[in-house]
């Protein structure tokens, strides 16, 4: 005889579900209440987050063959949020002209800000160091073009993907991730320094 099924209700009401609550602890502060946070903020959260995700992995808390795809998807997001965030302030520092459209294309915004760069005083950033960041931007384009593979199984036309890609070490990537956070992060601090001293007429 078949098992009946118990019943699943739920009890919240409409609109109850995004509040504050009893352990205020884990109460995050946002919208007006928290920020306004930027670019930035949003891509420290995502590599923040994919780090823990790989520390509760290492402790045998998860199933690493599945919480490897919000890992990847977080820095891949979280990429993109800094890429956006330093085309912005380096166009600002050089005064450029140039116009940029809202996408997802890591490639295109890394392409730009390279070209930015070119046109700082060596004294802005090390130059050196873009040669660090783009074969692993480049690893994430060739892998992950739009930010759609770690999100799903397949594209719209059914075709799987990762397919040809066997394994993904958390570790390898965490150690990769953590470079690459640190020299966006200094990257686009150095500038937005430079640019604030000059708002102050310095």
């Amino acid at each position: 005889m078949a098992k009946k099924k118990k019943k699943i209700t739920y009890n919240f009401a409409p609109n109850a579900l995004f509040k504050g609550g009893e352990s205020t602890e884990l109460n995050a502060c946002v919208g007006s209440n928290g920020g306004p946070y930027d670019l930035i903020d949003y891509g420290k959260g995502f590599f923040d987050g994919a780090q823990e995700i790989i520390k509760a992995v290492r402790n045998g808390a998860f199933y690493v063959d599945v919480l490897v795809y919000p890992v990847c998807f977080s820095f891949r997001h979280g990429i993109e949020l800094y890429l956006k965030a330093l085309v912005k302030s380096s166009i600002t520092f050089n005064g450029s002209d140039r116009v940029y459209g809202k996408n997802h294309s890591i490639d295109e915004y890394w392409k730009m800000i390279v070209e930015e760069f070119e046109k700082f005083d060596d004294r802005v950033i090390d130059k050196s160091e873009i040669a660090t960041v783009t074969p692993i931007i480049n690893d994430f384009v060739q892998i992950d073009p739009t930010g759609q593979v770690f999100r799903y199984p397949e594209d719209i036309a059914g075709n799987a993907h990762l397919d040809g890609l066997g394994l993904i070490n958390l570790d390898v990537l965490s150690e990769g991730m953590t470079v690459l956070h640190a020299l966006l992060e200094n990257w686009y601090y150095r500038i937005e320094g430079i640019l604030e001293y000059r708002r102050d007429g310095f």
